[in-house]
């Protein structure tokens, strides 16, 4: 009886061991898989936006670069053509916020001088348009002060100085900043931005 009893004893302590996750362990398991896995979403996708923020400024900068060497270059067109070239903004209407324009200034003098109209020649290409996920929300001072809703930025030769002005000719002291960030900000408690920096001096930055 004795032998008989340590066998029982065995067999129950093996089957013991044997055995799996419970319904509790189980649902614990699978708690924290899904928490970890909710966190490394949420991350991943706070820096793929911080990303695109970050590209849509320099797409910014990179087009008031280009502006910038069209200017310094001296090349022309025609020998009636201006050597002033600049970047458009109107952030004040819809696609407007989401896109600017690289132009000829085509203006000699007056009030015109170093602010885009309709005379003024759009360059082949020369519409930029942002992701249609981001604005140009603001342009302002270097006091974070709202400026006008519309901005042309011109380059004159031959140094890589900047000029700014509104539409109506008024003319703005540097520098100047464009900011960049998400259209829709229903989400966000802070919403996140990128400035765009052009001094007086020509100077183009991303902040």
């Amino acid at each position: 009886m004795l032998f008989k009893s340590k066998i029982h004893f065995k067999k129950s302590y093996t089957f013991r061991q044997s055995r799996g996750f419970g319904l509790v362990e189980l649902m614990v398991s699978i708690s924290i898989m899904t928490l970890v896995s909710t966190v490394i979403l949420v991350k991943n996708r706070s820096f793929n936006n911080a990303l695109l923020l970050r590209n849509q400024a320099y797409e910014v900068a990179f087009s008031l670069r280009q502006a910038q060497l069209l200017a310094v270059s001296g090349n022309k067109e025609s020998a009636s053509n201006s050597n002033q070239y600049g970047i458009y903004f109107d952030i004040g209407s819809e696609p407007g916020n989401g896109q600017y324009r690289l132009f000829r200034d085509d203006s000699n003098s007056g009030s015109n001088l170093g602010r885009y109209d309709s005379a003024d020649h759009t360059l082949p290409g020369g519409i930029g348009t942002l992701d249609n996920r981001f604005v140009i929300r603001e342009i302002v001072d270097s006091n974070d002060n709202p400026l006008e809703d519309t901005l042309s930025v011109t380059f004159v030769r031959p140094n890589f100085d900047a000029l700014f002005k509104d539409s109506s000719g008024g003319y703005f002291s540097g520098p100047v900043y464009l900011k960049v960030s998400p259209k829709d900000d229903s989400g966000y408690t802070n919403v996140p931005f990128r400035l765009v920096e052009i001094t007086s001096t020509g100077q183009i930055s991303v902040k």
